[in-house]
């Protein structure tokens, strides 16, 4: 199991903001042109596999920060994101437990690269392929009777890749697209806060990049 430092969760949200604030200047003095964008995003998150056993449909939410080079389809993008998702009944031993409510939410930033497909000057919408790796923060929480428990929080390594499409829009770009989100989690021990399977699940998001 790869168990990565509290602190590389933010200094993978530093680095892709580091990344996009050194680059973007060099960029424009070649192109002329000022590739930095940041946006936001969010949509639903749709658990799949063993997750979607325990886990009902959740939402994320997305901060982004994009660098584009000029004259090339490659593009990096930094994102930090918040994801939760309610457990259903199945997740507990005892479905009948006083009125049990849990969650699962991940905290992550992520690098990813985009890979923008060639079109004419004339087509107004641009499909891309993205993927890439980061660090998400798991944590699980309980409620009942007034009372919230929440487990420890763990950082586990997660990847991402899916497709998109962009919007050109007028000042601003507007994004859509679908990816598929694993984080490990899956821990093959007999703890009680174990969890047997990774947190896999479609993440379809729209959004905005300024």
């Amino acid at each position: 199991m790869l168990i990565v430092t509290r602190r590389a969760l933010a200094l993978a949200a530093l680095g892709a903001a580091a990344l996009a604030a050194t680059a973007a200047p060099a960029a424009a003095q070649l192109g002329g042109v000022n590739p930095f964008s940041v946006g936001v995003s969010g949509g639903a998150a749709i658990p799949v596999g063993d997750f979607g056993d325990f886990a009902k449909t959740g939402y994320s939410v997305d901060g982004i920060v994009a660098v584009r080079f000029p004259a090339s389809p490659i593009s990096l993008r930094g994102e930090v994101g918040y994801t939760r998702f309610d457990l259903k009944d199945s997740a507990f031993e005892d479905e009948d437990s006083g009125g049990l409510r849990g969650n699962f939410r991940t905290i992550s930033g992520v690098a990813n690269v985009v890979l923008t497909v060639p079109a004419g000057p004339a087509v107004t919408v641009r499909p891309y392929l993205i993927g890439g790796v980061g660090v998400y923060n798991s944590r699980t929480g309980v409620s009942g009777g007034g009372v919230t428990v929440n487990g420890a929080s763990q950082n586990r390594l997660g990847f991402n890749g899916g497709v998109g499409l962009e919007i050109p829009l007028s000042g601003i770009t507007g994004l859509g697209e679908v990816r598929f989100v694993n984080v490990r989690t899956k821990e093959d021990n007999d703890a009680v806060d174990a969890i047997p399977f990774n947190a896999n699940h479609v993440a379809v998001r729209f959004g905005i990049r300024f």
